[in-house]
């Protein structure tokens, strides 16, 4: 039967192992289909380009995964040569953003062709991986040959999927949506040499897979070859990339039937059908003029720059009046919110004013790593925000990753050193 020119789905967060992104892309990849699979997870679309089953090129609306910044948490360029790259794309150019941002850098003697290449090819990969982290989410599939006119960056499908359940904050929950399944027995769908390459597996992941043919799923949860929550995202990423079976064991006897499960009226059920609905609504926009969002992008971004240069240097009310301007040109990128928030806390001196201002920070936090779980000031906003609640285990904890995320954090390095040296 011919494939669907149009379909959608959605991940659900109780019924991953059958609903899992993971699913669809291994559908597209075993049937070579070309397409623009578009994931919408609420404030954040991500169109993922395919061509012939692989993932190629990536989209995605949030500022963290730009080439510059990406670029900047790479250390390949500092904060200063990104804005000096963003004051000179304020010249008109037919060139898309992401090119036009290349183009500038090695102009400026920044970057090179080839690091350019890598950071567009870690791009695609890191959007692909965010994407394959949600557990709730709305896709729609639509057949596409546009696609072939985008230049590729492919991205082999299993290594990612396999990185990316294992990398996962919560790759604990896949071992418990495995216990259910516990009884079965594991089937390899080859050798478990080729299963390594194939998946990107580490010599661990691979002693577990030689262990795993045809024990019960139990045995393996339990084997103590790996952490269980390793052991789980990898069997499941097997499981999605049909490198293994689970072959239920004969019974016994033949169970009572169960009474039919009631729908669910949850809000994520809500959530995916105002999703769906959005994506309808696009695709009946396709073909009509839409102007181009990237002036004022860029306006925004440049704006956001030397609105945190001036924090920065502690000009706080400078940088508020520039990080207005950049919440006015983009009021949807969560980080540009949290700055401005987070400036108004600062300036303003008005107890009844202060305690609003501290409710709307906490929001912005929340919203912030709702958005990008990698955003290094929101841990640190956090942090400052854990230590007015008087507790100083979370407070070091947020600096830590702030830290980590952003070496050229000072402040949350000097709050790091100071709680370190009070426990001390």
């Amino acid at each position: 039967m011919r494939p669907q020119s149009m379909s959608t789905g959605r991940v659900v967060p109780d019924r991953l192992l059958t609903t899992h992104l993971a699913r669809t892309l291994f559908s597209a990849q075993r049937e070579s289909r070309t397409g623009v699979l578009t994931v919408d997870e609420g404030p954040v679309q991500t169109k993922l380009h395919i061509v012939d089953g692989r993932v190629i090129f990536a989209e995605r609306g949030t500022l963290a995964e730009t080439l510059g910044r990406l670029l900047v948490r790479q250390g390949t360029m500092d904060r200063d040569e990104y804005a000096l790259v963003l004051e000179h794309m304020a010249k008109p150019s037919e060139r898309d953003e992401i090119m036009r941002f290349g183009e500038v850098a090695i102009q400026l003697g920044m970057l090179t062709a080839s690091e350019l290449g890598a950071a567009l090819g870690l791009q695609v990969r890191m959007k692909l991986q965010h994407c394959l982290q949600l557990d709730e989410a709305v896709w729609m599939w639509v057949d596409d040959e546009s696609p072939r006119r985008t230049a590729p960056f492919p991205v082999p499908l299993e290594p990612a999927v396999r990185s990316a359940l294992r990398e996962d904050p919560q790759a604990y929950r896949w071992a418990g949506l495995l216990v259910a399944k516990r009884r079965m027995t594991v089937r390899l769908a080859g050798a478990p040499d080729a299963l390594g390459r194939r998946f990107g597996v580490s010599p661990e992941e691979l002693r577990l897979l030689k262990h795993a043919d045809g024990r019960p799923l139990a045995t393996v949860l339990q084997s103590g070859i790996l952490q269980p929550e390793e052991t789980g995202a990898l069997i499941a990423a097997l499981l999605f990339g049909d490198g293994l079976t689970l072959v239920e064991p004969v019974p016994s006897e033949i169970p009572p039937a169960r009474p039919p499960r009631a729908p669910s009226q949850s809000s994520p059920h809500h959530r995916a059908q105002e999703a769906a609905e959005r994506l309808r609504l696009e695709m009946e926009r396709r073909g009509k003029a839409m102007p181009d969002p990237q002036r004022g992008r860029l306006d925004a971004e440049r704006a956001f720059e030397a609105g945190r240069k001036l924090l920065r240097h502690g000009n706080v009310e400078g940088a508020q009046a520039k990080l207005a301007e950049a919440v006015a040109l983009l009021p949807e990128a969560a980080e540009y919110v949290l700055y401005l928030r987070w400036c108004a806390y600062l300036t303003d001196t008005d107890p009844m004013r202060k305690v609003v201002h501290e409710q709307q920070l906490r929001d912005a936090v929340l919203e912030g790593l709702r958005q990008d779980r990698k955003m290094a000031f929101a841990h640190y906003v956090q942090g400052r925000l854990f230590l007015i609640d008087e507790d100083e285990t979370a407070a070091r904890k947020a600096f830590a990753i702030a830290v980590h995320l952003d070496r050229s954090d000072l402040e949350a390095t000097r709050y790091l050193r100071l709680l370190d040296q009070r426990k001390g």
